[in-house]
């Protein structure tokens, strides 16, 4: 109970749908790289088959620890942009003169709620609500430094777990099993983890309703599969 606790914990630094979407990617990157081990035009150098296997195992997990950094970096930007917003509307709460402005900002994030769904004399009245007890904060928003920090590595963290679960029976059977199945293998692995997701990211308590979403996800894993494969394996 504790772990998943812990999950769910991290989950709330980008939300339910971007932390399950954070591994896809590395799904998706990983699946092309192991695309290129499908060009039967590898075989033909058997002695090189080991040094293009690193090269191409290697240059995926680099990626995913590329893509994984930049996007971190960029929502830990997100981070700072909102809260510096926050504090904009919070001072135009605290100055007469533009207070309108920070009701039309104010407006423009309630867009994104609920609330739009309210007449326009009960979405004025939140709306007044909101600066009237932002004119009275003291406290500005601040994101900690910490938290950029899980967020980055919590970020490459999804991205290079994902691949290194594709991946590990490349590293673990490369010499036990053939390499063309072990790509296979490391596709059923892919769809499973595919599953694995859209069951989780399925908040609704019904199994059906889970299994359909994980069946969803592994189908696409599938198809992602087939395209890297026509377009360069």
């Amino acid at each position: 109970m504790l772990s998943i606790g812990i999950f769910v914990r991290f989950s709330e630094y980008f939300g339910r749908f971007w932390f399950a979407a954070e591994p896809i990617f590395g799904i998706v990157m990983t699946l092309v790289f192991l695309g290129i081990l499908r060009n039967e035009a590898l075989y033909a150098y058997p002695k090189l088959i080991n040094t293009i296997v690193t090269a191409v195992l290697a240059g995926a997990i680099s990626c995913c620890i590329a893509w994984g950094a930049v996007d971190g970096i960029f929502y830990a930007w997100e981070n700072h942009s909102i809260a510096a917003r926050k504090n904009i509307i919070a001072s135009y709460a605290k100055d007469e003169k533009a207070r309108s402005k920070g009701l039309e900002m104010i407006a423009e994030d309630l867009e994104d709620s609920h609330v739009s769904i309210l007449n326009d004399d009960q979405k004025s009245s939140i709306q007044n609500m909101i600066i009237a007890n932002l004119s009275n904060t003291t406290v500005k928003e601040r994101v900690s430094w910490k938290d950029d920090l899980v967020t980055i590595f919590l970020d490459i963290g999804l991205n290079l777990g994902a691949c290194l679960v594709i991946i590990f029976p490349l590293i673990l059977l490369r010499n036990v099993i053939a390499l063309p199945n072990l790509v296979d293998v490391a596709v059923i692995v892919a769809c499973g983890l595919m599953f694995l997701i859209g069951v989780w990211i399925e908040t609704r308590r019904s199994w059906r309703l889970k299994l359909r979403k994980g069946t969803l996800y592994a189908v696409l894993g599938l198809i992602i599969t087939l395209l890297t494969w026509f377009l360069g394996g």
